[in-house]
């Protein structure tokens, strides 16, 4: 028994299935996790290490150079990116697609424990963290001003940021513009040296004075118990009156240093239009569900509310879950609409109501079918998902009315009763229903099993497209021939030619008669308006990776160089906002600033309500922005805390960093000439001016000290002692640090500097100046690193010449440069997503190409004939391309994956063609 014939004579059951299936599905597509694009395992392990103080060159040779040695034992890397800086030494292991990340960033952290103490004693310990795509994103962000700042600060450390990371799904809670609290001991340097102390000794006094210390078990009557010294020191007073010397005088501490409750330096800033407040970013977990998770914490603050400081005021500024659910809603709404339009197409075509009626009843039926096959497959509600289950509403009809139109053959043309036709009727154009089905999937079916960056992206649309076409094969030959069964009659007519329908066929059968008799001229016609369409139509579009979207907001970000002035980045952030407030689609903006980058972050509204788009908006402001001297503009289509990735990196490497250097200047200015470059940058920034306190060796070992002790009392009076070995205190229910350092006013210059007294016996000291030079240079910004080799990058955002366009022009200066034969260039950002999902989608084109044509020449026995059906995929390119060129779209890898698709949908025309031509011949 046929499947159709089983469904037709159990109805009650083929019902239940499907009301069954339905539920399955419907319980899915509630119980999915919603995002705005889908998670992506990119096996990506960054190694991070920060040593504060610490300038680009010894990061690069005490750090960065040390870790990159030990990562060859690492099997399975494509990649290795390294950046020294001032104060942190990153490294980017990219590895190649397929591995797992969390197996190698556990051997990496295993390969860096070997060399922990090759490292500098005061640099953090190394941490590898593996990149999850979908991490790390901003989810929600909220500004908080309060008339005590203090106890702001206090609500946001203890009650806030601890509540909002308990919750599922968070990634990590940023907050700036509120500085760790810290209790310093703020020593007066003459006062210590009269007392015959250094900071270091101090600090250790201090140390040791406040510890906790385990002592076993003792035994008490018949029972052992736990013994412990408790000597660490809890509270603020105890820490004024510690005794530190005793030697007839009692000398505390409070006698030689102030005990301050204060914070860190600023290193960090926010404002909301203007007003100084304290910033708080959500970015959630790769796992984790925007949605969720930013109504969690709206009801976590919520429950705030009754320990918030009097007069606190708060706003959320961005909260991405809005977005998504809006994006969500318009893509199922145009799926929603497309359901319309099918059913009244298929009513204007079959002229009948319950034929129509069984065609769309299949539609919702397959629809929620494929949400229970996507839930299985792991994916969520996104954008690309429900856009392959968007494209799939109209790919789902096709075979139901097949099925329909070949069921009311039987009952019209052989006169067989409605049972039978039904049955009939489908079991006949089975075979070709299937074929038909699997030409669209097989097109798709390559990209799930080819690895690289356009599987990670396309992996959600494949399944939709795929599962949505199985479901609808599904119901087509089950629930369509049973409703056919119990629904149609012998009356209907679903043949019936309009005037309209009478007119096209004329015009068209006119067309086939001369492109029939004239088959010379219609084949050079093609081939010209092929060529033509190709050569004019394709030089006229722009490439770009992905397809940019107006989301109503936008940010300036203006890098720095590192170690500025806080005040400095502040002054520069004053000149932007004063810009931005002044165009007249500012909502409001939001402001941070850290020493060496500031970003302002603008909202200007739904795009329906503006006359003008946000790119032209972007377009309009740039200009104005990259005239404040001192900085690097980027200006993104969306909020950024950070320096946002251009459209275009282009790396140059090479052995020898002065000719990289030369090459990469001559790039850059090249670059800042073209006018089809936007947000120019380099990695060439001049470095800080450094103040190099040179020792005199002779002097320091006539004293008996060595530069290692001069250094670390340096450091203690300037950085503060308390690196390496934390001392805590309790004030309240936190625990603050303790740190030995000079008062703030004795360190801000290099005079103070030189002033710092340096022990060099027994009550013997010595200033910094008398056993050392100050030499003035200019350090590097940063060092960076390709595959260990070193490198310097020029990068650009797309003017409006496209990727490819800028990449020419890149290519086309570095080769004005002459560069040495050592030199070479390589591609990052975008751009290399771009040449890696090119190739591979050419790949998955190539392999489906095959696939239909293994497909067409089983179907028909024939391995001629699928040549003929194929020729009609190099065809749509003539429409693609005007369609393209016509509405002002750029070539982007959604245009490729629309390509891959048509590649199965085209030949389906050609399918019916040629099989009807055959049974005619016959």
């Amino acid at each position: 028994m046929t499947l159709a014939g089983l469904s037709i004579r159990r109805p009650v059951a083929t019902t239940m299935v499907m009301i069954s299936i339905m539920f399955i599905g419907l319980m899915a597509m509630f119980t999915m996790k919603s995002e705005l694009l889908p998670n992506m395992d990119i096996p990506v392990v960054t190694v991070t290490t920060t040593w504060n103080g610490a300038v680009a060159e010894d990061v690069e040779t005490q750090i960065t150079k040390k870790i990159e040695e030990i990562l060859p034992n690492v099997e399975g890397i494509d990649k290795i990116s390294s950046t020294s800086s001032f104060e942190q030494s990153q490294i980017v292991i990219e590895f190649n697609f397929g591995i797992d990340a969390d197996d190698k960033t556990t051997e990496i952290q295993r390969e860096l424990s070997k060399i922990t103490n090759d490292l500098p004693d005061d640099a953090d310990t190394p941490v590898a963290r593996k990149v999850e795509a979908g991490a790390g994103n901003l989810t929600m962000v909220m500004m908080f001003s309060a008339p005590n700042r203090g106890e702001l600060s206090t609500f946001i450390d203890e009650y806030l940021k601890p509540k909002f990371e308990s919750l599922t799904g968070i990634g990590q809670v940023n907050v700036f513009g509120n500085p760790d609290k810290q209790l310093q001991i703020q020593f007066d340097s003459d006062k210590l040296a009269a007392y015959n102390l250094s900071p270091v000794e101090l600090y250790n006094l201090i140390s040791m004075s406040s510890k906790n210390l385990p002592l076993g078990t003792v035994k008490t009557g018949n029972k052992n118990i736990i013994a412990r010294f408790m000597g660490e020191l809890n509270y603020i007073d105890e820490y004024e009156n510690m005794i530190i010397q005793s030697n007839g005088n009692t000398l505390k501490l409070k006698d030689v240093a102030d005990i301050v409750l204060t914070t860190e330096d600023f290193t960090d800033k926010g404002f909301l239009s203007g007003k100084e407040s304290i910033v708080v970013a959500v970015e959630k977990s790769a796992d984790g569900s925007t949605i969720e998770l930013n109504k969690a914490a709206i009801k976590a603050l919520d429950s705030l509310k009754s320990v918030m400081p009097p007069g606190t005021e708060y706003k959320t500024l961005l909260d991405t879950s809005e977005d998504i659910e809006q994006s969500i809603s318009s893509v199922s709404s145009n799926a929603v609409q497309g359901l319309v339009l099918a059913t009244i197409v298929l009513l204007v075509f079959l002229k009948n109501i319950r034929a129509t009626f069984l065609v769309s009843a299949a539609l919702p039926v397959a629809i929620i079918f494929t949400f229970a096959f996507l839930a299985l497959a792991g994916t969520s509600l996104n954008l690309i998902s429900l856009m392959g289950l968007s494209i799939g509403v109209g790919m789902l009809t096709d075979n139901s009315v097949v099925v329909v139109d070949n069921i009311y053959r039987h009952m019209t043309e052989l006169h067989s009763p409605v049972m039978e036709a039904s049955e009939n009727g489908a079991t006949e154009v089975t075979l070709s229903v299937i074929a038909s089905a699997l030409t669209t999937m097989v097109v798709f079916i390559p990209i799930l099993f080819i690895p690289g960056i356009a599987r990670e992206i396309f992996r959600d649309l494949s399944y939709s497209i795929i599962f949505s076409n199985v479901a609808a094969l599904l119901v087509s030959l089950t629930l369509i021939p049973m409703l056919a069964s119990r629904f149609l009659t012998s009356k209907i007519n679903i043949t019936a030619e309009g005037k309209i329908f009478t007119k096209v066929k004329s015009t068209y059968l006119k067309i086939i008669n001369w492109a029939l008799v004239n088959r010379l001229k219609t084949l050079v016609i093609t081939i010209v308006v092929f060529i033509l369409t190709i050569v004019v139509g394709g030089g006229m579009l722009k490439v770009e990776f992905m397809p940019k979207q107006d989301q109503g907001r936008y940010s300036i970000v203006a890098e720095l160089g590192k170690g500025l002035d806080l005040d400095k980045s502040e002054y520069i952030a004053r000149q932007i906002e004063e810009i931005v407030k002044n165009e007249p689609n500012t909502k409001f903006y939001f402001t941070v600033v850290t020493n060496d980058l500031l970003s302002v972050n603008v909202d200007i509204g739904k795009k329906d309500t503006r006359d003008i788009s946000a790119f032209e908006i972007i377009d309009k402001i740039r200009p104005i922005v990259e005239k404040i001297p001192d900085t690097r503009i980027s200006v993104s289509e969306d909020f950024a805390m950070r320096s946002p990735s251009r459209d275009v990196e282009f790396d140059i490497v090479g052995a020898n960093l002065e000719e990289l250097k030369t090459v990469g200047k001559a790039v850059l200015d090249k670059m800042k000439s073209y006018p089809g470059a936007v947000d120019v940058k380099s990695t060439l920034d001049p470095g800080n001016v450094e103040a190099r306190i040179i020792l005199d060796r002779d002097k320091i070992r006539s004293y008996g000290i060595d530069p290692v002790t001069v250094g670390q009392i340096m450091s203690y009076s300037i950085l503060g002692g308390n690196r390496g070995d934390t001392v805590t205190v309790k004030t309240g229910s936190e625990e603050i640090d303790v740190m030995v350092r000079l008062p703030k006013d004795k360190r801000k210059d290099i005079n103070d500097i030189q002033n710092i007294n340096i022990k060099i016996g027994d009550g013997k000291f010595v200033k910094v100046s008398d056993i050392s030079d100050v030499i003035y240079a200019e350090g590097s910004s940063e060092i960076n690193k390709t595959d260990r080799i070193y490198s310097v990058t020029v990068s650009a955002n797309d003017g409006g010449v496209g990727i490819r366009g800028l990449q020419e022009q890149m290519v086309k200066a570095f080769n004005e440069a002459n560069p040495p034969a050592s030199v070479s260039y390589r591609w990052g950002g975008d751009s290399e997503n771009l040449q890696d999902s090119t190739q591979q989608l050419g790949m998955a084109l190539g392999i489906s190409i095959f696939l239909i044509y293994a497909l067409l020449a089983a179907q028909f026995e024939n391995f001629l004939l699928p040549f003929i059906i194929l020729g009609s995929v190099p065809l749509s390119l003539i429409g693609i391309i005007i369609g393209l060129v016509v509405f002002g779209q750029p070539v982007d890898v959604m245009v490729m994956v629309g390509l891959i698709l048509l590649a199965g949908v085209v030949v389906n025309n050609a399918i019916v063609l040629i099989d009807f031509i055959q049974l005619t011949i016959e």
